[in-house]
């Protein structure tokens, strides 16, 4: 309930504790006690949500699988804007491959941001970062008509070449 959400927000933005090396590359580790009981672990990333560009209109998916025990809880968060909007942004949690994503649906020039997972039991908190980036629409109708423009010049096998790297 409230003191378990004022509870996690308190470790998501307390500065104090132990800095420690993740084997992930960017992934910012605080072990909040000195010395952790047998067993247990401070949380971690195991694959970190990856920077996206994405056409505007699509669908952006920022992915994350993390460790720790006890079991980490993920939030996600934004730089700049709020999440708020539960039609544009859903998390998920798929427990067969333990995966957690959110999903921004319909992206648009508003959503490019830089979007933070954290990842917070009691033992510690991990945070990473990856940016969306947004390609809006007249990039897409100058490749449109770029590549209608090349159709009659072009072999088949050529365009289809163009189109993957266009989109």
């Amino acid at each position: 309930g409230l003191i378990r959400l004022i509870f996690l927000l308190l470790l998501i933005f307390s500065p104090a504790g132990i800095k420690k090396r993740s084997k992930v590359p960017g992934v910012m580790i605080t072990q909040f006690i000195e010395v952790l009981p047998e067993g247990k672990s401070t949380p971690d990333f195991l694959r970190k949500p990856i920077a996206l560009t994405i056409q505007e209109g699509k669908l952006a998916i920022f992915k994350a699988n993390v460790c720790g025990d006890p079991k980490p809880e993920v939030t996600w968060g934004r730089a700049k804007g709020d999440m708020s909007d539960t039609e544009t942004f859903q998390k998920k949690y798929d427990e067969a491959t333990g995966e957690y994503t959110l999903e921004i649906h319909r992206v648009s020039g508003e959503e490019a941001d830089t979007y933070k997972c954290y990842a917070i039991n009691e033992y510690g908190k991990a945070i990473c970062t990856a940016a969306l980036n947004v390609i809006e629409g007249e990039n897409v109708c100058f490749f449109t008509l770029h590549i209608t423009y090349l159709y009659d010049q072009l072999s088949p096998c050529i365009l289809v070449l163009i189109l993957n790297i266009c989109y």
